[in-house]
């Protein structure tokens, strides 16, 4: 919070004086960043990539998730679509995913609300308006388990790096530690008040 006084007379806060090391470090930092920009021109276009649901399923897209590898992205609408970004790939997954019409992971009662790839990259959590969390196979595209606690939706979810566990958080005010091995929760992380 700033006080009337920590205000200068032309109405700008006032910024300590920079001694010359602070600036050399300042420079330094700038520079470095402006030589990992690259430049975008009409000889050196960006590479963009579009991904476009379709169907009657679709509607809004309330998430999307890009695996750690940056091998799969997924989106999260009424169902899980998941795609193929390695174009090096020639596997049925990749065929099947980079195809328009490729068929959604379908199973929550409603929305879904939020993604996370294991750190492996072989399977992803949906979070769903319905309370549920679903663990789908991302080679084979099916579900593999639904754990349910929650009576309202589930906002979040997130992973543990050893992979082994998972977080999620819902309209409850709880946070909830899972495994994969278990469908009921470990752990409940409660605020306390």
């Amino acid at each position: 919070v700033f006080s009337s006084r920590s205000i200068t007379e032309d109405g700008s806060m006032p910024f300590p004086a920079a001694d010359s090391s602070a600036r050399e470090e300042a420079s330094a930092l700038f520079t470095g960043l402006a030589r990992k920009r690259l430049a975008v021109s009409s000889e050196q276009p960006a590479d963009v990539c579009a991904f476009m649901l379709e169907g009657d399923m679709v509607g809004d897209v309330n998430c999307a998730t890009i695996s750690s590898d940056g091998r799969h992205c997924a989106a999260g609408h009424r169902g899980v679509q998941l795609w193929s970004l390695s174009l090096a790939e020639e596997t049925s997954f990749q065929r099947m995913c980079c195809h328009a019409s490729a068929k959604p992971l379908l199973g929550h009662r409603g929305r879904v609300l939020d993604l996370a790839f294991s750190p492996c990259c072989g399977q992803l959590l949906s979070a769903g308006q319905d309370g549920s969390l679903r663990l789908w196979s991302v080679e084979h595209q099916h579900g593999l388990c639904v754990f349910s606690y929650q009576p309202g939706p589930i906002w979040s979810v997130d992973w543990c790096a050893a992979g082994h566990y998972f977080v999620s958080g819902g309209s409850g005010g709880e946070g909830l530690l899972w495994s994969v091995e278990r469908s009921a929760p470990l752990r409940s992380l409660a605020y306390a008040a």
